[in-house]
């Protein structure tokens, strides 16, 4: 008999690494599976040797397809998408693995509740941000939350283990053999698809195969375990078409109108001109601003350096604090297109402001933690004073990452309400995808099949999140009309359609309901004639963006060279600067920084329109690139708040004034009234320092009649000029070209007729 049964324990081994001996009553040796769920491909083994050794086999039979004390499955595997991550060999039991364990707090509304009353102008505590400490303490778990969970691990030799107030988790390191014993369960490695815009490289993560499994005791004290969560959130890839060498001449470097409109490219000089954006002579020594970075993003002094010597006419190189996240390397070598992008826009507008960048280029691959948006938010939110404004260019498909991993992608969101009652600004990238967003999980298959890409809204995360601000991207029209009466150089909705690298994203949430403080604002929209059906989107979802800016065409310095570089990822950093400059003003003032401004921003363009230009033109139904499809339902520009441009872009001479004394100006109507009326001509002319809209009028008498006609001649034709630009045509031969079509221009790429879209670099955080 025991020959006969060390015969079943070597079919035993053929399955599982491990497996234990011990003594049956009656003397036999028995062997057993370390892993429970490891043990259904063994029954057949065993049920072979129920013929020699029956009772005994019987009674393992019992014990392994029965729940052991205290453990029962409880969270699901890891689910691999075939276009994301597949399923790669088992993970050696002597590797040492990272895993957090999220901790739920013990008072979740108490953060919430909070949150909402600093945010609000009109609250009695607006303004009243908290310390580290105290932000911590509104989010502590249950008093015996964290001790139970150590001493159960701890009876798994699972000793190395610290927990992080500010993001109420478990930091967990052991050996796979500990873990796989822990949670019942079974390692494998995950690779990710090479080529995906999920991410680049051979990227690998460590995460469980099977259900977890732990004491029932403990379920409500454990909001997700990273073994079986999907990592958040994609690198919005900085869009590029081209570099420029030579000596630029003066109209080019200073960025005017029309050179940017033939594709010369926007510099500082030109959104500061057109937004009315004063430079920075001097700023408060208490405000600072952020950027971080994630996997392979890189950026050098050296362009830097350049940068502002050819684009910021004297000013000196900003005061930059690096923060590397231990663990991870810097990436050596070339910069790339997004680190450059955000450091070179948030420091040229806000050049005198201590700028934070976060280095996280590197990557954990053999770990089964790398999450770099919460180690990100868990070391600006251990910070005594954090920076007052983070620009974040990242993003994934909303409904991707919330069917892979709900509760992991919702453990974000107290961190980002903490950030706002600490007093911190965040503004997310609203997405270069358009109306179809991302679609990973079609992308590979269906690309060129526009009644599928396109049957359904795809909003991006976490930019659709109610606790930032999102950022949509515009760019400057064509001319539609040289002979017409009314000329207009008016902003529109940065569209792959007019020629840009990127369609700017927008639309609805399927995962947040709208929020109180833009309900007036997207009602308004709802009713007008361009909506979608409802079964296209989610009419009650929170809408998204909330502003726009400028995001095609920036002129940045990449490793020695001039580059084109588009993307809501150009929009956000700078819109973030200008948020910094009016933190300036408030801190020199003695009163507190912004922090969560939304709810400011849709009170003051209810009260103040002017505050904001509105964008009226353009729509999101194309992608990223020539190649995606139109797709023939998308949101499109109205008259205020829309799903392509939000608010509109800002109006920065009345915006920051508003901003600056919004406590009074939302509580006293007369403090209202004391902010000057500009008319629409005034605020086109002062904002921007050169003519945005041309009037072209007879030079015969206008009278009242004639003017009345004027009027009327003016609607019908800017509604006419709406309609016409909308059905406009890349590939027609009056389209305006973009990038710039002179002879110094040279491409970046060789690029074949089938590539999907011409990039400088597009990276994932789930790689």
């Amino acid at each position: 008999n025991k020959i006969r049964m060390l015969f079943c324990c070597l079919a035993f081994r053929r399955t599982a690494d491990t497996a234990d001996a011990s003594t049956h009553k009656d003397g036999a040796t028995v062997c057993i599976p370390s892993n429970l769920h490891a043990t259904n491909s063994m029954l057949l083994h065993l049920s072979s040797c129920a013929a020699f050794h029956g009772p005994l086999v019987a009674a393992v039979l019992l014990a392994l397809t029965s729940p052991s004390q205290g453990h029962h499955p409880v969270l699901n595997a890891f689910v691999e998408h075939p276009a994301t991550w597949t399923k790669g060999h088992r993970a050696l039991h002597d590797e040492q693995v990272d895993v957090t364990i999220g901790i739920a707090a013990a008072t979740p509304r108490a953060l919430e509740d909070l949150f909402w009353s600093v945010s609000d102008p009109t609250n009695a505590a607006y303004g009243r941000h908290l310390s580290a400490d105290e932000a911590d303490a509104l989010t502590s778990p249950r008093p015996d939350a964290v001790p139970s969970i150590t001493r159960w691990l701890a009876e798994h030799d699972i000793a190395d283990v610290v927990f992080s107030p500010a993001t109420n988790r478990l930091k967990v390191r052991g050996s796979v053999r500990s873990l796989e014993a822990v949670f019942a369960t079974e390692i494998h490695a995950y690779n990710g698809v090479a080529g995906h815009p999920v991410g680049r490289g051979n990227r690998r993560i460590l995460r469980a195969s099977q259900p977890l499994a732990m004491p029932p005791s403990m379920l409500s004290d454990v909001s997700y375990i990273s073994l079986n969560a999907h990592p958040l959130g994609r690198l919005l890839a900085a869009q590029g078409h081209g570099k420029q060498h030579g000596n630029e001449s003066k109209s080019n470097k200073s960025s005017t109108v029309d050179s940017v409109r033939d594709g010369g490219g926007i510099t500082p000089a030109f959104l500061r001109e057109w937004y009315g954006v004063p430079r920075q002579t001097s700023a408060n020594e208490t405000n600072a601003q952020g950027i971080p970075e994630f996997y392979e993003e890189a950026w050098t002094d050296k362009d830097l350096s350049t940068f502002f010597n050819k684009y910021m006419d004297g000013d000196a190189i900003p005061t930059l604090v690096t923060h590397q996240v231990p663990s991870r390397d810097d990436t050596e070598g070339q910069a790339s297109a997004e680190a450059s992008l955000d450091l070179q826009y948030i420091t040229a507008l806000a050049p005198r402001t201590t700028t934070y960048v976060w280095s996280q280029s590197g990557s954990n691959p053999f770990s089964a933690a790398d999450e770099p948006f919460v180690e990100w938010a868990e070391d600006i939110l251990t910070m005594k004073q954090p920076p007052y404004v983070v620009s974040l260019s990242y993003a994934d498909d909303e409904e991707h990452i919330f069917a892979a991993s709900e509760a992991y992608a919702r453990s974000f969101d107290p961190l980002l309400m903490k950030l706002g009652v600490r007093g911190v600004s965040v503004f997310v990238a609203s997405g270069d995808d358009g109306v179809a967003g991302q679609r990973p999980g079609l992308r590979k298959t269906n690309i060129d099949n526009k009644s599928e890409w396109c049957k359904q809204h795809g909003p991006q995360w976490p930019t659709s999140s109610p606790y930032v601000t999102s950022v949509g991207a515009t760019m400057l029209s064509k001319l539609t009309d040289s002979s017409g009466f009314f000329n207009t150089l008016d902003e529109v909705v940065c569209t792959s359609s007019l020629g840009s690298a990127i369609t700017s994203g927008g639309g609805f949430s399927t995962q947040y309901a709208r929020p109180a403080y833009q309900d007036a604002a997207v009602q308004g929209y709802l009713a007008t004639r361009n909506i979608p059906p409802p079964s296209f989107f989610n009419v009650s979802g929170r809408a998204y963006p909330d502003v726009t800016a400028f995001g095609h065409d920036y002129i940045v310095v990449l490793n020695g060279d001039k580059a084109l570089i588009s993307g809501t990822s150009a929009s956000t950093p700078a819109f973030a600067a200008m948020i910094t400059l009016v933190n300036d003003l408030r801190l020199n003032a003695g009163k507190p920084a912004l922090g969560f401004i939304n709810p400011a921003l849709y009170r003051l363009q209810a009260a103040y329109p002017l505050a904001f230009h509105d964008i009226i033109t353009g729509t999101n139904a194309a992608g990223m690139g020539p190649a995606m499809p139109v797709c023939d339902l998308s949101f499109h520009a109205e008259s205020g708040w829309d799903a392509v441009s939000g608010l509109g872009s800002p109006n920065f001479p009345v915006l920051s004034q508003l901003l600056l004394n919004v406590e009074d100006v939302l509580s006293d109507t007369k403090v209202l009234a004391n902010v000057p009326p500009l008319s629409n001509q005034q605020m086109q002319e002062d904002a921007s320092g050169s003519v945005k809209t041309l009037v072209g009028a007879s030079v015969a008498a206008l009278v009242g009649a004639v003017a009345v006609a004027a009027a009327a001649v003016v609607y019908v034709k800017r509604h006419a000029r709406k309609a016409e630009y909308c059905e406009v045509d890349v590939n027609k031969g009056d389209t305006p070209k973009y990038p710039s079509q002179d002879k110094t221009a040279a491409s970046i790429f060789t690029i074949d007729d089938e590539d999907e879209e011409v990039e400088l670099t597009e990276v994932t955080l789930d790689r």
